[in-house]
């Protein structure tokens, strides 16, 4: 009904519906942020990076969630597409503090659509940082040619660390219904389920 089984392929993730896909956001920040350790300084937020320009809500979002977002400004030249190395850089920059990736894809505000290459070396970076990628992906059903929509939960690399988020209101053209989903790793399944609840 909402898509979800044409977009995601990963049969280990636990799918949570949220009062709204900005609920699904919060959730996925606090399961990935709480108790996460912050290098050199633990009073300091974890820490979550994300392309920049960015969707509006982010920075409030994440403060409420207890992290600080850090915005990483993606090339103009190149229509601001994710840029892997700006990310990679910021990593290496901040190790040890930063906890999660936020994407937005298909992005807003530009439309860029991430291909599943770059999504997979994404996967990869994430890897080697210990970092969690939350994907944003409310947009998903509209993609226009020649843009192809890849989930990141269906992709290998990032199946067992990517958070992904969606709106009913956007999947079904109903504005105003406040229906989302957050789908989760299987490490995080309980401590999902425990959040909705409390």
């Amino acid at each position: 009904m909402l898509g979800l089984e044409t977009q995601h392929s990963n049969a280990n993730a636990y799918t949570q519906v949220t009062p709204g896909a900005q609920t699904a956001l919060y959730m996925a920040l606090r399961l990935v942020c709480t108790g996460s350790p912050t290098a050199g300084n633990p009073d300091a937020p974890p820490e979550v990076l994300t392309p920049d320009p960015a969707y509006a809500t982010y920075a409030q979002t994440a403060q409420q969630a207890g992290a600080q977002l850090l915005p990483v400004p993606q090339p103009a030249e190149d229509d601001f597409k994710l840029s892997l190395p700006t990310i990679q850089e910021a990593l290496e920059a901040r190790a040890g503090r930063v906890a999660a990736i936020l994407l937005t894809n298909p992005h807003n505000p530009t439309g860029h659509v991430i291909p599943a290459e770059t999504l997979s070396e994404l996967g990869d970076l994430a890897a080697r940082h210990g970092v969690w990628v939350i994907c944003d992906e409310v947009y998903a059903s509209l993609v226009f040619e020649p843009g192809v929509f890849t989930s990141c939960s269906s992709v290998p690399a990032l199946a067992s660390r990517a958070l992904t988020l969606g709106s009913y209101s956007k999947v079904g053209l109903r504005p105003g219904w406040r229906v989302g989903w957050l789908r989760t790793p299987e490490g995080l399944h309980k401590r999902a389920r425990d959040l909705s609840e409390a």
